[in-house]
């Protein structure tokens, strides 16, 4: 696991069983979307197509998650790994465009274009959406159960650290 934390792989367990129900963009709606967008941040307008692996898959409504095209753009990896976070898309894009807004009503309607191209996605069946939550739930446990055992047996096996 290299340098990750607990919390970060509890948070890689949720991703990945939610991926079970609620797949990512297959890669030609990720080329589809990447023409649609000119290959250029949908936020900022930065250049993607010659940055060097600086572009990402963000999702539009951070909070739900879906990972359904029509909530996803292409974006800029300061956008959308350093800056909008978990924010509103369109207070951000606000944010991003400032007082310009002609330039904000573009960007905007290029996304809702892109949304309205994708449609909606066909909603996650509640039951499944609670079967998820407590896979999630008991995966999350059991590891942390495991890893605070491991933890416990390498203070065991090494109780003095050396001190540098």
């Amino acid at each position: 696991m290299g340098n990750h934390s607990l919390p970060q792989a509890k948070n890689f367990i949720e991703r990945t069983l939610r991926k079970a129900v609620d797949p990512d963009p297959s890669r030609s709606q990720i080329d589809e979307m990447k023409l649609h967008f000119k290959w250029s941040c949908a936020y900022c307008g930065r250049d993607l197509k010659t940055a060097e692996r600086k572009s990402h898959v963000d999702h539009l409504d951070a909070v739900g998650h879906r990972n359904h095209i029509s909530n996803r753009v292409l974006s800029c990896d300061i956008c959308n790994g350093d800056e909008k976070r978990e924010q509103n898309w369109e207070q951000f894009l606000g944010m991003k465009c400032g007082s310009d807004a002609d330039l904000r009503r573009e960007r905007s309607q290029r996304i809702i274009d892109w949304q309205v191209k994708c449609g909606n996605p066909q909603a996650i069946d509640k039951e499944v959406a609670e079967q998820v939550k407590q896979s999630v739930y008991d995966c999350c446990a059991m590891f942390e159960e495991h890893y605070k055992r491991l933890r416990s047996m390498r203070k065991i096996s090494n109780p003095e650290t050396p001190k540098l």
